[in-house]
């Protein structure tokens, strides 16, 4: 069976995934299981990996980033 995450469809891009590692960005690639109209389930991550939904320009793989602390755990 395939096991997959449910992720925010704002952090979904073309078939990437940005993620947070230490401080640096890293784009992922991931392939969506299925769509919902907020939300998409997609296979190629691991549980716990910090997502950025955060919409940036420019981005690079490896660019240094600045993680802000939520209150959420």
């Amino acid at each position: 069976s395939a096991e997959g995450l449910w992720i925010s469809a704002k952090a979904e891009r073309d078939g990437k995934v940005w993620i947070a590692r230490a401080e640096h960005l890293k784009i992922q690639k991931v392939k969506v299981l299925y769509r919902k109209k907020n939300s998409v389930l997609v296979s190629g991550l691991k549980e716990g990996v910090r997502i950025i939904t955060t919409s940036l320009f420019a981005v690079t793989n490896g660019m240094k980033i600045r993680v802000r602390k939520t209150g959420k755990k």
